[in-house]
């Protein structure tokens, strides 16, 4: 049976970068890198894809607070470029992203930092190959239960028309999770489409986004 997990150990043009990368979180770069497609849910931050600068500084001063300065400026390097996966001019990959409001409210770093991520979110969300909602507190849950953070990938099919499995990534707190199964692959599609009914159209989404940031500039 065909996986789309990369082999650990090969090549990739964040191989520089190793040293910071945790275990497994490259097995995920290297998914992101060649995926075409992603639905990412998110019910607490801005993901890494999404991120401005001194966000992503905000938290990373608290979860690694033992890294240098030299080695804080790295992680950021090393996120920016992430991000040219959805902002390159040639085939950029599709996003569909939904962020849980509680990330609008939550604060990272200070006021100014908060209206600006939420400033670049707006922006980013103009994009054509990008679609940003927003689940409002109204929405209650979707689901009838929390859900963490995930992301299903789909990859583009080669030249014979065959294409990778799709990956469902679950983040934790302790580790990361793959899964492949076409269960559980369903069931993922299947909570997106709820999760994704039940929140804001991207306009009205890209409209809060744009008030959140003028309450905290």
């Amino acid at each position: 049976m065909s996986t789309a997990i990369p082999i650990a150990g090969e090549k990739t043009w964040y191989n520089t970068f190793n040293d910071l990368i945790r275990q497994n979180l490259d097995v995920y770069m290297r998914l992101e890198t060649d995926a075409h497609a992603m639905e990412i849910f998110r019910p607490d931050l801005v993901p890494g894809l999404f991120q401005t600068a001194d966000y992503a500084r905000a938290l990373n001063r608290i979860y690694f607070p033992k890294d240098s300065e030299e080695e804080q400026d790295r992680r950021i390097e090393l996120k920016l470029q992430r991000q040219k996966i959805i902002t390159r001019k040639k085939s950029p990959i599709s996003v569909d992203l939904i962020l849980h409001e509680s990330a609008l409210r939550s604060m990272v770093g200070n006021e100014v930092v908060m209206a600006a991520q939420l400033r670049h979110l707006a922006d980013l969300s103009t994009r054509p190959n990008i679609s940003i909602r927003i689940l409002p507190f109204r929405a209650g849950f979707p689901l009838g239960m929390a859900v963490g953070p995930f992301v299903i990938l789909d990859f583009k099919p080669d030249i014979k028309g065959v294409a990778d499995p799709t990956v469902i990534y679950v983040e934790n707190f302790t580790g990361d999770a793959y899964l492949e199964g076409e269960s559980d692959v369903d069931k993922y599609r299947k909570a997106f489409a709820t999760i994704q009914h039940a929140a804001l159209d991207v306009v009205a989404s890209r409209a809060l986004l744009r008030q959140v940031a003028r309450r905290d500039s």
